[in-house]
């Protein structure tokens, strides 16, 4: 599938439906021992320093993209959401490293909740089917709420910004991080100025997410060598990001796309 394909289906309306749905589908047909826990590109520079666990190591770029994320805040016995979940990596790893008090995952995709809540029984964790855009959730609840690598793929995004506004309580963090086309930011940064939220912390961190797509890609294409038919390889290629791929590691590359990190605070 050609950049040009990619970018027509990633314009259609129905992109998230149509896409998510036949990615976790197709996960979860060749994951069969629930081994891929996270989907986002990961981050990695010299001086990241992260210890993680050795069952853990395999999945190391990908956690230290969610641990960039949150890394100047306090989650000791705090209130944590986690909106676009997916299969539950990111919880996978707060719940594990961080005392929190509590966290929840919601993600849109019913296959990606059903596997979540088959894969972790974590005591102060628990999963959630709903709509970024309408948070199932009273007023003012979370001490952070976090997101990764999804809005993108909203089409309102101004309403995800207005429930995360809602459901923080005052004095809480909004973790933020995704990547668009270079001439989507001037748009994207309008957006963002519509969250009444104050920014602390705004960081490119296009190169480091780059890095991590080089240091991953053997094993990505491995995987997808092993478990998709030779016919479909390419989209998967993609879609991962594999060395080489245009969509996302070349755009990437050669900064037709951009990934920035935020850290917003309610007054």
């Amino acid at each position: 599938m050609n950049k040009k394909l990619l970018d027509l289906f990633y314009k259609s309306k129905n992109f998230k439906k149509i896409y998510t749905y036949i990615w976790y589908e197709l996960i979860s047909i060749i994951d069969k021992k629930g081994l891929m826990r996270f989907m986002n590109y990961g981050y990695h520079n010299d001086s990241t320093v992260l210890n993680l666990k050795e069952e853990d190591e395999n999945d190391r770029y990908n956690i230290q993209s969610y641990d960039r994320l949150v890394k100047d805040i306090d989650l000791t016995n705090k209130t944590m959401l986690e909106v676009s979940c997916g299969r539950g990596g990111g919880i996978y790893y707060y719940s594990s490293y961080f005392n929190l008090k509590n966290i929840i995952g919601l993600d849109i995709t019913k296959q990606a909740i059903s596997f979540c809540k088959s894969k972790y029984h974590f005591k102060n964790a628990s999963f959630v089917l709903g709509d970024a855009q309408q948070l199932p959730f009273e007023d003012e609840i979370f001490d952070i709420i976090v997101n990764l690598e999804a809005s993108g793929n909203y089409p309102d995004l101004i309403s995800f910004f207005n429930e995360v506004s809602r459901t923080l309580k005052p004095g809480g963090y909004f973790a933020y991080a995704d990547l668009r086309k270079s001439e989507e930011i001037p748009k994207w940064n309008d957006q963002i100025k519509r969250l009444s939220l104050k920014l602390v912390e705004k960081e490119d961190i296009t190169e480091a997410v780059s890095v991590s797509l080089a240091l991953s890609s053997k094993n990505k294409e491995r995987l997808i060598n092993e478990n998709i038919p030779k016919i479909f390889r390419s989209q998967f290629y993609e879609f991962a990001g594999t060395k080489g791929s245009n969509y996302v590691y070349n755009a990437l590359k050669k900064r037709e796309k951009v990934y920035i990190r935020y850290l917003f605070k309610k007054p």
